[in-house]
């Protein structure tokens, strides 16, 4: 099973897509495309107990960036996909 949903920007813009594929292993993709948008961010899972899971890093170039790893987790038990700094989220 594939879930899918919008990364968006704090204003509320769409900076990319998340992909989280249930399979076993299950594996998180994220795909950014934003214009201006450069440096290396966290992602991370939130879950649906609430916990914070981190899964790597992106590279993000000239507003474009992609990264798939290994979940841990099933992704029922995912909720949201974020990039995060590491100063904000």
């Amino acid at each position: 099973m594939l879930h899918s949903g919008q990364l968006l920007a704090s204003d509320g813009g769409v900076i990319g897509r998340a992909y989280a594929y249930g399979g076993n292993p299950s594996w998180v993709f994220m795909s950014v495309r934003a214009s201006g948008l450069s440096g290396t961010y966290g992602c991370e899972l939130l879950l649906a107990n609430g916990t914070t899971l981190r899964v790597g890093a992106v590279v993000v170039h000239g507003g474009a960036g992609d990264f798939a790893h290994p979940a841990r987790v099933g992704a029922s038990k995912v909720r949201y996909a974020m990039l995060v700094t590491a100063t904000a989220r």
